[in-house]
């Protein structure tokens, strides 16, 4: 029973000890909220759910590699300007990013929290401003080439599957808007 207790104890501080350091890792370089707001002229309200059906799910999971694959999305919408927030792992933890996209291509893509311990240059505005009016390609690939960077090649492919999947799901966004006005 003692061992048990010592066993659970070197358990719980490993468990402790792991956590924070990923939390100091942790870098917020904007809010869900604050990426809002700066997308919409207007108040956008509250989100709306694109769940994943069975006509979704494969073409999600062609883009995302690797699961977990979530069963739905949230997403803002004002007119034909989607703004999405979406997460994919990069090396080990997720980055959080914030993407506008309107008429069917890149207005804004944002990293708003990055939690691995190098790679981080994915944010900076050089780097951002490649997807600026990429397009989604028949294939579901991107219309234009994106440099990588030297040392953050996994964020930069992350970064490149989310701005796929958030031109995938507007595209989804937008079709189904356009059905509902007929």
């Amino acid at each position: 029973m003692v061992r048990l207790r010592e066993i659970l104890l070197a358990v719980f501080l490993c468990a402790a000890l792991i956590e924070t350091t990923l939390a100091q890792n942790e870098q917020i370089f904007q809010s869900t909220r604050s990426f809002i707001q700066e997308a919409f002229v207007t108040e956008p309200g509250k989100p709306g759910i694109l769940w994943v059906d069975k006509n979704l799910k494969p073409q999600v999971r062609k883009i995302l590699i690797a699961p977990p694959y979530p069963l739905r999305y949230r997403y803002w919408r004002h007119g034909a300007r989607t703004a999405w927030i979406l997460e994919d792992v990069g090396k080990v933890l997720p980055i959080t990013t914030g993407i506008i996209i309107e008429e069917g291509k890149i207005l804004d893509i944002r990293v708003l929290t990055y939690r691995e311990s190098h790679g981080s240059e994915v944010r900076y505005s050089a780097f951002r401003k490649q997807f600026t009016d990429a397009r989604l390609t028949e294939k579901n690939t991107l219309s234009k080439p994106i440099n990588g960077i030297s040392g953050a090649t996994l964020s930069t492919n992350s970064m490149k599957r989310m701005s796929r999947l958030a031109l995938l799901l507007h595209r989804k966004i937008m079709e189904k808007h356009v059905l509902q006005k007929q």
